[in-house]
């Protein structure tokens, strides 16, 4: 018997139910529902073991410090840092962060001003406008990561109002369910900006740290993005925020 269906075979005894429809059906279907049934087995996130779960319904706010973006549109002038395993790559950026259409335009630099890459990021999809042969065969998969790592950092505001909420010593965790899984952000003391976000089910985290006023705008100084299932992390210094 194919190692597939003895293993749906297994599930379906353990949950009382027929061997019948197994042997009766394609393989095809029974990996389908297999699928369909690890899907909708993500479980919820479970914090730390010195947080305690606030009553259902308190009502805390963690702010998104690009939040504050939403009605206007700035430029950025970054640093970036791109680490994969042992290879680093160092760049700088000029971003057209547009907060009403949640759009980026990001160009990036090399460190003697040569151009690597322009993209255009929304929400769901992202538009190449340049890619540098300097970049390499795999350039593609860098733009898609790229345009990835821009869309959860600067263009995610999760308001969190069906949140779990956590209280720690010296910080509080808000949890909830998206489609993607559970989402986690973390501020400290509550109503401060974020701290930390993540996804411990798509295994990406976000670090922010350095806060302060940026064109009289609380934005953190250094973010650092880490994303476990593609192995790189990104290293993001914020030096300016101006108007376009």
């Amino acid at each position: 018997m194919h190692p597939a269906i003895m293993l749906f075979d297994i599930l379906f005894l353990k949950a009382g139910r027929c061997k019948y429809w197994i042997e009766k059906r394609p393989l095809l279907l029974i990996l389908l529902a297999l699928l369909s049934i690890f899907a909708g087995c993500a479980k919820p996130y479970t914090p730390p073991a010195n947080f305690s779960p606030l009553p259902s319904g308190t009502h805390i706010t963690c702010a998104h410090p690009f939040s504050a973006l939403e009605a206007g549109t700035l430029h950025l002038r970054q640093t970036v840092i791109w680490k994969a395993g042992e290879r680093v790559q160092v760049m700088q950026g000029i971003m057209l962060l547009d907060g009403q259409r949640k759009q980026v335009r990001l160009l990036g630099l090399s460190e003697i001003g040569i151009k690597l890459f322009d993209l255009t990021v929304g929400g769901d999809v992202h538009e190449v406008h340049l890619l540098a042969p300097v970049l390499g065969p795999a350039r593609e998969l860098l733009a898609r990561q790229v345009a990835q790592s821009v869309r959860r950092v600067f263009l995610t505001y999760p308001e969190m109002e069906t949140a779990q909420a956590f209280v720690g010593p010296g910080s509080v965790i808000l949890a909830d369910h998206t489609g993607d899984g559970n989402l986690v952000l973390e501020c400290s003391p509550p109503g401060e900006p974020v701290r930390r976000v993540w996804s411990p089910d798509q295994r990406w985290e976000i670090d922010l740290d350095d806060y302060s006023l940026m064109n009289d705008i609380t934005l953190p100084g250094r973010i650092v993005y880490q994303d476990h299932r593609a192995g790189y992390v990104l290293t993001i210094i914020l030096h300016e925020v101006f108007e376009p």
